[in-house]
């Protein structure tokens, strides 16, 4: 390739060499980039050379989409991979001494490929084309903002003017689902580097206050949930958190979505409850659980339990590196419990990811006595058992009583088997230990034998095995 670099510039010239030659050239070197492996100073300015031609020759005579779907690159084609090696180039070079000689350059060309309106295209809005997200990153003005992005970053931690002016410019003209995406996504870049600037410029960023906007506030909305949250921002874009909460899903759009809206919102909230300070107090928490909602509802809480007490690095030295009280996700438990809001049932079955199959975490006497209560609540359905299948037996030693209780409300439902049941391959096992250590608590063996003659009575052979905690004692071990 070392060769094809130094002359570049030559495989360039519109009227004479079909576009599919210079496209296949670049199509080499973005596998180079994609491969992490990295070009030279020169290698990049004949990169660079070469972007300027096409960029002053688009300026010219506008490059147009081919019509006739030829399986060829056209010219569009090859702006898209333009686009893909200057993001690989700026995401390589940072803030380096090249990059600041040749900022200038860079800036002038992510503006050109960011005024090539057949990519997207206003149809590709359509949700036949795929979610925004999707089309953005193949589409030129797509991948052009992500580059803008990056150059923002190389840039320096202080939004210069120009970067200002060109970010005025997109907000202003370009209305398409995906490059709106784009702007919430990376909304976080450009708000530390000029915190009055944006939050000036948040009314057209999510412009929730004019209906025949609608469309742009989803679309930048959803690129914004989309992302991980920062807690300052959060403060920031307060209002705009209470009138998604009360905005009710059947106004949102019918398209495609990178995620769902609900579920990213209570994502949002979720990381803020647990890792800043946000809290049960607060008149955005009370908003939010008292707007129904399954799926919001739900996700909060499972949202917590994945991202904090069962990812692999849960513990807590992780708790405390990353500001997470188990005191107060603790207090939240205890309040979904507690309130008077209409919480749905699903929610309940959330806290099935607040168990670690592996250790304890949250205090486990805390934990079964809860999950006893939740499990009547969610009437016997829990989402993701094997951690309870993995300790159950440790809960029997610890909490017999309400384990009784969590295998009750696992198992039956009025008197009936429970339909809401999902366990996985193995669980009847644990759950037949599990028994056999509370079969042993004098206590409670009247209860025990009440539950397994229901289940019988109820399951014929399907429990029919639970017979060897009663005969024997405990201490047996089958599948039933």
């Amino acid at each position: 390739m070392d060769a094809y670099f130094a002359f570049l510039s030559e495989f360039f010239d519109r009227d004479t060499i079909h576009s599919c030659y210079l496209y296949s050239l670049l199509r080499e070197i973005d596998e180079m980039l994609r491969n992490r492996q990295t070009l030279t100073d020169e290698q990049n300015s004949a990169l660079l050379t070469l972007f300027e031609l096409v960029r002053v020759s688009g300026e010219q005579k506008t490059f147009e989409r081919v019509g006739d779907r030829s399986w060829l690159a056209d010219w569009i084609t090859v702006h898209k991979i333009t686009a893909d090696i200057l993001l690989g180039i700026l995401t390589a070079t940072g803030d380096s001494l090249w990059f600041k000689n040749n900022r200038e350059e860079i800036l002038k060309l992510i503006g050109y490929l960011l005024s090539i309106e057949s990519s997207p295209s206003p149809e590709e809005d359509d949700p036949k084309f795929g979610g925004p997200y999707h089309v953005a990153i193949n589409s030129v003005r797509g991948q052009a903002y992500i580059a803008f992005a990056q150059f923002a970053c190389n840039d320096g931690k202080v939004l210069a003017p120009d970067v200002k002016k060109l970010f005025e410019k997109i907000l202003s003209s370009d209305s398409s689902n995906p490059v709106r995406f784009l702007i919430g996504h990376h909304l976080g870049i450009f708000y530390f580097r000029d915190k009055s600037y944006i939050q000036k410029l948040l009314p057209n960023i999510f412009p929730n206050a004019d209906i025949t906007k609608e469309k742009l506030f989803f679309a930048s909305w959803e690129g914004y949930l989309a992302n991980k949250l920062y807690g300052e921002l959060f403060v920031t874009l307060r209002d705009y958190y209470q009138y998604a909460i009360a905005l009710n899903p059947d106004s949102y759009p019918d398209r495609e979505y990178f995620k769902g809206l609900d579920e990213t919102l209570a994502a949002h909230l979720a990381l803020e409850y647990s890792h800043f300070d946000f809290s049960i107090n607060d008149l955005l928490f009370t908003l939010f659980w008292s707007t129904p909602n399954d799926t919001r509802q739900y996700e909060f809480v499972s949202f917590i339990g994945r991202s904090c007490l069962t990812r692999d690095q849960a513990g807590d030295k992780w708790l405390e590196d990353n500001h997470v009280s188990k005191e107060k996700l603790m207090k939240f438990w205890d309040w979904l419990l507690s309130t008077d809001l209409p919480i749905t049932p699903k929610a309940f079955s959330g806290f099935g990811f607040w168990i670690n199959p592996d250790k304890e975490i949250i205090d486990e006497k805390f934990l079964v006595k809860n999950l006893a209560a939740s499990l009547e609540k969610s009437k016997g359905a829990l989402d993701w058992d094997y951690g309870l299948m993995q300790r159950i037996r440790v809960f029997a030693e610890i909490d017999p009583v309400n384990t009784l209780g969590v295998i009750r409300n696992l198992l039956l439902l009025d008197g009936e088997l429970n339909p809401n049941r999902r366990a996985y391959f193995g669980a009847d096992n644990e759950i037949k230990e599990a028994l056999s250590i509370i079969y042993k608590v004098s206590p409670l063996k009247p209860k025990v034998e009440e539950l397994i003659s229901t289940l019988i009575e109820k399951g014929s052979s399907m429990f029919w095995s639970l017979k060897d905690v009663l005969t024997l004692g405990g201490g047996t071990t089958g599948k039933y």
